[in-house]
């Protein structure tokens, strides 16, 4: 392997480990959740096809927890992100979420989905 070849693979390898830091969109919740009694926290995927769209919106929503488990066993939407898409991938996060057992038996949360940054869409 030449030189040259192996300088454009260096190249190429510290171009694209620099991509991740240039990241144009995640989903946010206002505060990430700091509560005592939270054992896993789950943030909504947000795809690509929809932040390039402009789809964002923020909403807020009632986990129902099992006391007995800690699992969310029910999400409630109480303010639409207004898209139908944004309030499901929520859902679908939060009932991934984990308490402790024998804790709260429900909590409310904001969560907002929106893109920010620099990003470049390669081809």
């Amino acid at each position: 392997m030449s030189i040259q070849t192996r300088l454009k693979i260096v190249f190429c390898a510290v171009a694209l480990s620099q991509l991740s830091f240039f990241s144009p969109c995640f989903a946010n919740v206002y505060t990430r959740p700091n509560w005592p009694d939270l054992i896993k926290w789950v943030d909504p995927e947000y795809p690509p096809s929809l932040y390039r769209t402009g789809v964002t919106g923020r909403g807020v929503f009632l986990l129902k927890i099992d006391p007995k488990t800690g699992d969310v066993t029910e999400v409630k939407v109480l303010k639409s992100t207004g898209y139908r898409i944004l309030n499901e991938l929520a859902a679908k996060a939060f009932l991934q979420c984990k308490f402790k057992p024998g804790g709260r038996t429900q909590i409310k949360t904001p969560y907002e989905f929106f893109y920010h940054g620099y990003s470049r869409v390669l081809h």
